[in-house]
């Protein structure tokens, strides 16, 4: 442990915790019946996300002080848990001493990695000697609470700003969707008409086909601007699917000349190197997933992927980005892992001139750049918060976090003050027994 700020002590876990291994109290056999129980349970692995209400073979009631500290014997990860509580024989339970807090044990166990104290490698442990022997920071009292106070404010902030960068995603595909919508309503590029001052033809809409009540493909509006048209399946798409060249999971290879692609949600599934299996259909096509409803554009030589991946060529005069876009705008049907290549066969499509056709998909092209770019700033952050936060944890563990103030008592006095009242109250004892 590297220099410490004046007034600090370096100590050992055991001289400010008091552990209570020795308190639980073994569960009757008539309450180990997995029946609904009055006490919060913890476990070992996963501590602080397996709370439930329930008991279960093997557990212990522990009468600890509200704001105790839990420490899982094989995946260490610090929490406090308040009031009674069971809890297995694979937690350790410890609280704190008049020389510190729970919550600043809490920050300091979370603050360093651990795993120089576990050991085992079939089944890893904390041991209590070695919890015991973990080397502490200790702070003066009062410096202790302001360091604490400025982790509570900073863990806050930084649960906000978690809350936040977890919005990002859903907001982003809803933008994606959202421009999806306008592209193919034709409101994209109004403006592009224009000033294009192109000729005028009457405005149509889907209504006009008289189509059944059966279940298709909706779109955002279905209204059509003048200038644009509703093309049946057969007009905007061919159905190239080979029922023969088709690539089983199982075949698959982690490498190899040709990549395998399928309707799941990895854009590449794997990789062959028999090129008698390539699709033979000349790229670019759109692949679309029977079950899985994902769409992927394809614009290089191929593996057919096995069941359920269905190969869609665009006619000529439908380009073959738009024709892609088009299918991620479409509103399908969830049925599930059912198919849906029937909703995709019975839907209309928006088609307008080629020329437009383009410069939708420039459009779409250039706010989705845009996005994606927001939405690699959004992993950063999400990678580095973490980091952030043990950044955080270590500047406050080194006395960096908060000011010392010279009128603190320091650590030492407090550390033997508190041993002479239990030399004291041990002392007492003896007398008393004798």
């Amino acid at each position: 442990m590297s220099e410490l700020p004046e007034g600090w002590e370096t100590v050992v876990l055991a001289d400010i915790t008091n552990n209570h291994d020795g308190q639980r109290i073994p569960v009757r056999a008539s309450d180990r019946q997995g029946r609904q129980g009055q006490y919060p349970y913890y476990g070992a692995s996963g501590i602080i996300d397996s709370v439930n209400e329930y008991l279960f073979d093997g557990e212990y009631l522990l009468i600890a002080e509200d704001g105790a500290n839990l420490l899982a014997r094989s995946t260490p990860i610090a929490f406090q848990a308040r009031g009674k509580f069971w809890v297995n024989n694979h937690a350790h339970v410890v609280t704190a001493n008049e020389a510190t807090s729970h919550s600043y044990i809490e920050y300091y166990l979370n603050s360093i990695d651990l795993a120089p104290f576990v050991t085992g490698s079939a089944q890893p442990k904390l041991t209590q000697k070695a919890l015991n022997s973990i080397p502490v920071p200790l702070a003066p009292a009062h410096e202790q609470r302001r360091i604490v106070k400025k982790l509570d404010s900073l863990r806050a902030r930084s649960a906000r700003a978690r809350h936040e960068l977890d919005l990002i995603p859903n907001l982003i595909e809803r933008y994606k969707q959202a421009i999806l919508a306008k592209a193919f309503s034709g409101h994209l590029t109004t403006d592009w008409r224009v000033s294009r001052m192109l000729p005028v033809s009457p405005a149509r809409s889907s209504a006009a086909f008289q189509l059944d009540d059966q279940e298709r493909g909706r779109w955002a509006c279905e209204e059509l601007p003048a200038g644009w048209e509703w093309k049946r399946f057969s007009q905007f798409f061919s159905d190239e699917t080979d029922s023969k060249r088709k690539l089983q999971q199982k075949a698959y290879e982690t490498e190899g000349l040709y990549p395998v692609v399928d309707q799941g949600e990895a854009f590449i599934g794997g990789y062959t190197s028999d090129a008698g299996i390539l699709c033979v259909t000349e790229p670019p096509i759109i692949l679309f997933g029977d079950h899985t409803r994902c769409v992927k554009y394809i614009d290089f030589q191929f593996a057919q992927g096995a069941d359920g991946t269905k190969v869609l060529k665009p006619h000529s005069e439908i380009e073959p980005r738009y024709a892609y876009y088009a299918l991620r705008a479409i509103d399908l049907p969830n049925k599930g892992y059912s198919r849906h290549m029937k909703f995709v066969r019975s839907s209309l499509f928006p088609c307008c001139q080629f020329e437009e056709q383009q410069e939708v998909v420039a459009r779409i092209d250039r706010a989705f750049s845009w996005l994606d770019k927001i939405a690699t700033e959004h992993a950063r952050a999400d990678h580095l918060l973490p980091k952030l936060d043990q950044a955080i944890l270590a500047k406050a563990f080194r006395g960096e976090l908060v000011p010392q103030d010279p009128n603190d008592e320091p650590a030492s006095v407090l550390l033997e003050r508190i041993g002479a009242e239990r030399e004291t109250a041990r002392n007492r004892g003896r007398r008393s027994r004798a």
